[in-house]
């Protein structure tokens, strides 16, 4: 080996032109990268409350159909001064109707 020599040929030393071409070129994909990220981060959050507001959704279509149905039935009853056959009645009703209410926005959930 002589003097200056410290194992690389040649063409293996970078002009400075280069090392800038290089240092901006990582730069730019670490920019991008940091972007990338921000924009999962953002996306990840509204996907949380997106399923926060869905299952709410569901949450409130399933219990307020039997609720308003057995108090509806409960009212009729009073007023024909019988039993708790309509209460009953609008309860199976209401749930009926809050079944369906999930099915379809299960459907809808599922189509998105």
């Amino acid at each position: 080996m002589t003097g200056g020599d410290d194992g690389g040929g040649e063409g293996d030393e970078l002009d400075n032109g280069e090392l800038d071409a290089r240092a901006l070129g990582i730069g730019s994909r670490i920019e991008s990268h940091g972007r990338r990220r921000a924009q999962a981060r953002e996306e990840s959050a509204s996907r949380v409350w997106s399923r926060v507001a869905v299952i709410g959704t569901l949450g409130w279509s399933v219990s307020l159909p039997p609720v308003g149905g057995a108090l509806l039935g409960h009212w009729i009853d009073r007023k024909l001064g019988g039993g708790v056959v309509f209460a009953l009645f609008g309860l199976l009703l209401g749930a009926a109707a809050g079944a369906y209410a999930l099915w379809r926005l299960w459907g809808d959930v599922n189509d998105r």
